[in-house]
């Protein structure tokens, strides 16, 4: 996709060829390849989700349509009226004064119990963005980070869907979650950090006390104060680190430990907004410990790839790395 969806209403969506085959049969390589389009252009994030909701209001009513259920709504009402109404039955002209209370009901039902307001948050690349919640709580997405939340029922039911990696600081409360992929985060009020990209999810608590699910393993971990765990292909690792000398990635450093070095080369792309990477298979079995500054793109890439002895150089937004 080559549009421009920055300045899109839910009407220009609902326009939209590629936006309408998308709703009609939402592939996987279809909703990566919209996500990829929303996360440069974050401003219609929310628009695109409302989109999206008319487009599943309007299939509602239409399989209610050919099920015919509105036949059988009508055989419901007529006998319940017949039991306290002569044989006759109801007078057609009464119809339209049943279906008014009728739809009356069913909106107030709808707009008490299942109105819901989705909200989209996007961080695009090379950006950082703070989100302030209804219930106070900071986020800070990372960039090319997202996280989706019902606006309506968060101070009830605070939970946030995240893709990426995002700085939480919890006002106390209800319970807190913050569901990924690969698992899911419960706090009552604290400030942790949780990446989930991929095959690879990684939790630090620095302040109170958080509880860490991974789905892939059905397993369980509590973390306090200065402690982290994170899985990559179904392995589990857990450490310690210094919270009075920790810098994250809110003040421009980014520290691996260990870490596949593809993760770092993406981390890369996404904080200078590169176009591409480019290497060879080869470079899947190398694994950097270190931090790159986000300040001047040469000194991070010296600082990440001289002490692996690799050759790394951008031409055109394209990164390439080779072996020496």
């Amino acid at each position: 996709m080559l549009k421009d969806y920055t300045k899109y209403t839910v009407q220009d969506f609902l326009e939209d060829a590629d936006f309408l085959e998308f709703a009609k049969n939402p592939t996987e390589a279809a909703q990566k390849s919209w996500k990829e389009s929303l996360l440069h252009a974050p401003e219609a994030g929310h628009a695109f989700e409302e989109a999206l909701n008319l487009m599943s209001a309007l299939a509602y009513q239409s399989i209610i349509a050919r099920s015919g259920a509105k036949d059988r709504i009508w055989k419901n009402i007529q006998s319940a009226s017949t039991s306290t109404t002569p044989k006759s039955g109801i007078k057609r002209s009464l119809w339209p004064i049943i279906a008014g209370v009728a739809a009356s009901l069913a909106f107030i039902v709808y707009f008490y119990v299942f109105r819901t307001d989705p909200v989209t948050e996007i961080s695009p690349l090379a950006q950082n963005r703070m989100i302030r919640l209804p219930d106070s709580s900071f986020i800070t997405l990372n960039a090319g980070s997202q996280i989706k939340f019902d606006r309506l029922s968060f101070k009830k039911k605070r939970i946030i869907q995240l893709e990426g990696e995002a700085y939480f600081q919890v006002k106390k409360g209800v319970d807190f979650v913050v569901k990924t992929e690969l698992g899911e985060v419960k706090v009552l009020g604290t400030t942790f950090n949780v990446y989930s990209r991929k095959d690879i999810m990684n939790v630090s608590c620095l302040v109170g006390k958080v509880a860490v699910h991974f789905f892939n393993l059905n397993k369980d971990y509590t973390l306090t104060s200065g402690m982290e765990v994170g899985t990559e292909n179904k392995v589990v690792r857990s450490s310690t680190f210094d919270i009075e000398a920790f810098k994250s990635w809110r003040d421009g450093y980014f520290y691996y430990n260990n870490a596949p070095l593809i993760q770092v080369m993406e981390e890369l792309q996404r904080q200078y907004k590169l176009n591409e990477l480019d290497f060879s298979n080869n470079l899947l079995k190398y694994r950097y410990s270190g931090f790159f500054k986000k300040d001047q793109l040469d000194d991070a890439l010296q600082s990440v790839f001289l002490p692996l002895k690799l050759r790394a150089e951008i031409k055109n937004g394209i990164l390439s790395v080779k072996e020496e």
